[in-house]
C-alpha cells in the first residue's frame, strides 16, 4: 500500500503557508474462509494514482477531499459491484447534494434519489448478458444492498475553513480521533448500537423506502494532526467495545494482573502509520479466533490531515497488498465501466 500524499505550497498575502498534507490509507480482509475476491466491501480512493487534493490552498478558494467506504450485503446478489459503484460516485462527486456547501451544511437529501438513478441503472447495466441460474436471476431482481459512509474534508483560508462533514446510510462508521483520544464517534456510539437490520442502499429503486429518513449526517471541525477512521460494521464494533472495556476500567480502577484493556487508538495510530497489514490481518484474526468480533469482512480508512508526515517506528510490513489492490482495481474498472 503507498500513502496518498500531496504536498502544495501557497502565499497568503506575500507570506508562505506551512505545508499540509491529507494521506489516506487503506487495510482490509475478507471474511475468515473466504477467498480474496469474496470480499464484499469497498473504500475509496484506491490507490496512489487516484489524487488526493492538498489542504494548503490559496486565500479565498476551498479544497474539498472526499472518502467512502460501503458495506456490501452478503445475503444480496452482486452486492460487491454496487458498493464499489456506490464508494467512486461519492469519492467523484456524484453523490454530493446540489446544497452541499463549502462549510459543510448541506440542505434537503430529496435529490439523492435523483443521483442514485444512473448508479442503479449502471448496476443493472453491468448483470445484462450474465448467463445465470434462474435462482439467481430471481434474487438479482431483488436488487443488491450496502451501506455507505462518506467523509468530505473542507480547507479554506482560515481556522474556521477546516470543516469536515460524515453522511451515513446503515452502520458503517466514522471515528474522529485526535491526540490517541476519541472527538465523536457517528453514526452509532455505543457497540450496543448495532443490529442484524442496518439501514441499506438498494440498487433497486422500489426497495429504497424512506430514502431521507435513511440519511444522517454530522458536521464538525479539525484540526493538523487529526485522523479519521473508516469502518465497516464489524470493525467499527469491536472498536467501540475496546473503548468501553477500557473506560470501565479506569472507571473502576480495575487493574487486574494480565486483565487490562487498552484504548485502541494508540494501536491503531501504529498500525496505519507503519502500513502494517501484517498487524492488521493478527488483530483481526485473534479477534475472530476469541469470538469478540463477528466473522464479516472488514475494511479500515484512515484519513490524517496535519503539518508533517507520520513517522514509522520501523520498517513497513506489507504482506499481500498488492494483491489485494489488483483484485480492488478490477472491481473498480468494472463499476468505473458501467
Amino acid at each position: 500500500m503507498s500513502e496518498l500524499d500531496v504536498e502544495a505550497q501557497a502565499e497568503t498575502r506575500g507570506q508562505a503557508r506551512l505545508l499540509e498534507w491529507v494521506s489516506a490509507r487503506a487495510f482490509w480482509l475478507p471474511k475468515a474462509g473466504h477467498r480474496m475476491e469474496e470480499y464484499e466491501d469497498a473504500y475509496w480512493p484506491l490507490t496512489a494514482s487516484d489524487p488526493t487534493p492538498a489542504a494548503d490552498i490559496p486565500s479565498k478558494q476551498i479544497q474539498v477531499a472526499r472518502y467512502a467506504v460501503a458495506d456490501g450485503a452478503t445475503e444480496t446478489s452482486f452486492s460487491r459491484l454496487w458498493a464499489n459503484i456506490l464508494v467512486r460516485a461519492f469519492g467523484t462527486g456524484g453523490l454530493v447534494p446540489d446544497s452541499e456547501d463549502t462549510d459543510g451544511t448541506r440542505q434537503g437529501e430529496g435529490d439523492l434519489a435523483r443521483r442514485l438513478h444512473p448508479l442503479q441503472e449502471a448496476w443493472q447495466a453491468a448483470l445484462t448478458g450474465k448467463s445465470l441460474p434462474w435462482y439467481a436471476e430471481e434474487k438479482a431482481q431483488l436488487g443488491a444492498f450496502s451501506a455507505l459512509l462518506g467523509l468530505t474534508l473542507w480547507d479554506g483560508n482560515t481556522e474556521d475553513g477546516r470543516r469536515y462533514r460524515g453522511v451515513a446510510i446503515g452502520d458503517s462508521c466514522l471515528f474522529h480521533v485526535r491526540d490517541d483520544a476519541l472527538i465523536s464517534a457517528f453514526p452509532l456510539q455505543r457497540s450496543t448500537d448495532f443490529n442484524s437490520r442496518p439501514a441499506l442502499l438498494s440498487s433497486n429503486p422500489a426497495r429504497n423506502d424512506e430514502l431521507a429518513g435513511l440519511i444522517t449526517a454530522r458536521t464538525g471541525s479539525w484540526q493538523p494532526g487529526d485522523v479519521f477512521y473508516l469502518l465497516t460494521d464489524a470493525l467499527a464494533c469491536w472498536i467501540l467495545r475496546r473503548c468501553e472495556e477500557a473506560r470501565q476500567q479506569d472507571e473502576e480502577g480495575a487493574r487486574q494482573q494480565g486483565g487490562k484493556v487498552d484504548s485502541p487508538w494508540p494501536m491503531l495510530r501504529r498500525l496505519t502509520d507503519q502500513e502494517d497489514q501484517e498487524a492488521f490481518i493478527r488483530l483481526v484474526e485473534e479477534a475472530r479466533a476469541a469470538e469478540t468480533m463477528r466473522n464479516d469482512d472488514v475494511t479500515l480508512l484512515s484519513i490524517r490531515v496535519g503539518r508533517q508526515a507520520p513517522i514509522s517506528s520501523g520498517p513497513i510490513r506489507v504482506t499481500d497488498g498488492a494483491e489485494q489492490r489488483d483484485m480492488m482495481s478490477k472491481t473498480h474498472a468494472e463499476a468505473g465501466k458501467v
